[in-house]
């Protein structure tokens, strides 16, 4: 999260590729948590959590009776890296996989890759401040075919 970032802007927005996925992982018949914070905190609230848990992936499933993290992304041409977010799945990857469920809303599909992918893949490209933060623009076409 940005210290620019507005949370009552945010969080009073509908998630529509968090819906999505959860669909995905109904079809797929996953078993899965939603555990990432979902549209309900003011920024009073948002402000009292612990910095840790503000840094919680969308969802966790068991995958093959291993627990995976799953941080969950809208994108169109390109995805905008977060450079500090990755930084913190990347903690998280430490302890368990993470994986970005990019979903390509040109598409309507998801591309899933693990963390490690794609922080390798964006070494190649530079950091630039957009809108609110400091991120990475990956081209997903080239994401697709990682």
């Amino acid at each position: 999260m940005s210290r620019y970032d507005d949370v009552n802007k945010r969080m009073a927005h509908s998630n529509p590729q968090e819906e999505q996925f959860i669909m995905y992982l109904e079809w797929q018949k996953i078993s899965y948590h939603h555990i990432g914070f979902q549209n309900r905190y003011t920024e009073d609230e948002w402000k009292k959590l612990n910095s840790s848990l503000k840094k919680i992936p969308d969802f966790m499933a068991w995958i093959d009776g291993i627990p995976k993290f799953y941080e969950v992304k809208g994108v169109n041409e390109t995805f905008m890296l977060k450079t500090y977010a990755h930084k913190m799945c990347g903690k998280w990857q430490k302890m368990h996989p993470v994986i970005y469920a990019l979903y390509d809303f040109r598409f309507k599909d998801f591309v899933l890759k693990d963390w490690k992918v794609i922080d390798e893949f964006a070494k190649g490209f530079q950091e630039e401040f957009v809108k609110d933060v400091d991120a990475k623009i990956l081209p997903m076409d080239e994401i697709r075919e990682l």
